[in-house]
């Protein structure tokens, strides 16, 4: 049987398709082996010391077994983790109130929906900061600054900088970020440094107890398409899901989400309730919009799952443009001016929906559904 990996096809197509952008921190096999200079190769070693250093702390895997184990006792303690970690390298929560948040949790869709958020505010000149997760091919595509993974240079200095001091600090052997956990600190650190107008963040599993949920200045949320997901450990009905989603309205937010199955509303319109936050269900559909200019993606072949992400993205980004730059909109209330359709169109989100055209006339799909709904919609 062949081993059929994701990584293969990218080593497959690359010389053919550029898969990803000028300036970005991929390189092909042969080009890190052909750097020459001492300052290239001094990046990447040091680059390589903080990846296996990454990879000692407490795997996702290794992480949610434990939470598995304890039957959601302390669930919580991700969150509190997070907040005593950030505290120890001088991140207090007024330092992390700094940065103004959109958070988007869901079962399919999410890291689709941010990256389309995240092009559309970008295109309209907002600095954004972008953390996703899992990456394709290297770490630093988790944590963007104006759509670009942070360079490997940037990433070593903050990683040994917040290393040191949570390894200093440790009280005992397992006094430590998980490797997910890391990443998020890192990440908000590298926002708050860059001083980025606008963060977007992608919850990592769930949502209430994640780690991500330790941010509060979160004026709008968005949550992407439920099904059921990791049920060990968020549960085994739509309602678990959609509660433990729910979790990261804030008070007062404005809290964007697709039409859901009846049971999913429910538990969404309660939270809202409890935290006063104002809820907006998104068009299904993109011809319901007005638009200025008509995006290139319906003019191709119509995929609704696509569209769904996209609706929600736009009603996000244009929810965000109005609180904080209204000049931004047109008069016409319900108009989606051209800058944001441009945003649609150039958004780079490989291995989500993607349709590659290679060699002789062959095509390939990539997509990273992981639930059965998505293979099937895939």
């Amino acid at each position: 049987m062949y081993r059929f990996t994701l990584r293969g096809v990218v080593n497959m197509i690359e010389p053919v398709y550029k898969l990803f952008p000028a300036n970005s921190d991929h390189q092909t096999a042969s080009s890190c082996y052909f750097a020459t200079t001492a300052a290239a190769n001094n990046i990447d070693h040091n680059y390589e010391r903080a990846i296996a250093k990454l990879n000692t702390l407490q795997s996702n895997y290794s992480a949610l077994q434990d939470s598995i184990k304890f039957k959601h006792q302390d669930e919580s303690k991700h969150i509190s983790n997070t907040e005593k970690f950030l505290n120890r390298i001088h991140i207090s929560s007024e330092t992390l109130n700094r940065l103004a948040f959109i958070h988007v949790a869901g079962t399919k869709g999410k890291g689709s929906t941010c990256a389309m958020v995240e092009s559309i505010l970008r295109f309209n000149g907002y600095r954004t900061g972008f953390f996703s997760s899992p990456h394709l091919v290297s770490v630093t595509e988790r944590i963007r600054l104006d759509g670009q993974p942070i360079g490997k240079e940037s990433f070593v200095e903050h990683f040994w900088k917040i290393y040191n001091q949570l390894f200093a600090a440790q009280q005992d052997n397992n006094d430590m970020p998980t490797y997910f956990g890391f990443l998020t600190i890192l990440a908000l650190d590298v926002f708050l440094t860059s001083k980025v107008d606008v963060t977007i963040l992608e919850v990592g599993i769930g949502g209430r107890y994640d780690c991500t949920n330790v941010i509060q200045n979160t004026p709008v949320v968005g949550i992407t398409s439920l099904g059921l997901e990791h049920t060990k450990l968020l549960g085994d009905t739509l309602e678990e899901i959609a509660w433990q989603k729910a979790g990261i309205i804030k008070n007062g937010s404005d809290v964007f989400t697709v039409e859901q199955p009846a049971e999913c509303n429910r538990i969404i319109e309660r939270e809202c309730m409890r935290k006063k936050a104002n809820l907006h269900i998104v068009p299904s559909s993109l011809e319901e919009f007005l638009w200025e200019k008509v995006p290139s993606m319906m003019m191709k072949q119509r995929n609704k799952t696509a569209e769904l992400n996209v609706s929600l993205a736009v009603q996000i980004a244009t929810n965000w443009m109005r609180r904080t730059r209204p000049c931004l909109l047109p008069t016409v209330e319900q108009m989606i001016p051209a800058k944001i359709v441009q945003g649609i169109d150039n958004c780079f989100w490989p291995g989500r929906l993607q349709v590659l055209e290679y060699a002789a006339h062959r095509t390939l799909f990539l997509d990273g559904a992981h639930t059965a709904d998505s293979i099937k919609q895939f």
